[in-house]
């Protein structure tokens, strides 16, 4: 994941964004807004879950983690790449002890027990990093919550007045 991904970043975050203006003027819209939010939902409850996103980071971390092992000018360690892509979550069992000895050994490298790694990247630098299974449960939630919170507070669709909010 990247570095300083926010689990909890809103999402109608930037709408005064001027570099945006195209978003800003389509979700003023309340139609259109909720439509967005309903569709985030959508995502959240169906595309982000661990059982649908599972499979696929399964299958490539099997493509990859050979390559994985063999590169030399990698930032982080094998370990940290099978804790950041392993089923597991950091609430599930400590980061030192996320990737097994036997998961390193197979992929062809000896792993270093001295210190936990983070998920993925260089050690001790930056904010923690989030395994994928936990940043797609945490966000999931987030999403679920905050857009229920924002479509029961959203105007309803069509003013009373029968006139359209659009710009």
């Amino acid at each position: 994941m990247p570095a300083g991904a926010d689990l909890e970043l809103d999402p109608l975050v930037g709408l005064d964004n001027p570099r945006m203006p195209l978003r800003s003027k389509v979700l003023a819209v309340p139609e259109f807004r909720r439509q967005y939010l309903e569709n985030l939902r959508t995502l959240a409850e169906k595309s982000m879950t661990w059982e649908a996103v599972a499979p696929v980071v399964a299958s490539y971390r099997e493509l990859v983690a050979e390559e994985v092992a063999a590169e030399t000018r990698k930032l982080g360690t094998l370990e940290a790449f099978l804790n950041a892509t392993s089923d597991s979550t950091a609430s599930d069992d400590t980061t030192s002890d996320r990737a097994t000895s036997s998961d390193a050994e197979r992929a062809g490298r000896e792993t270093a027990a001295t210190e936990p790694a983070p998920a993925f990247g260089p050690p001790r630098f930056g904010p923690r990093q989030v395994p994928i299974r936990e940043f797609m449960e945490t966000r999931s939630r987030y999403l679920l919550r905050r857009t229920a919170e924002l479509l029961a507070e959203s105007p309803a669709e069509s003013p009373a007045n029968g006139e359209g909010q659009r710009p």
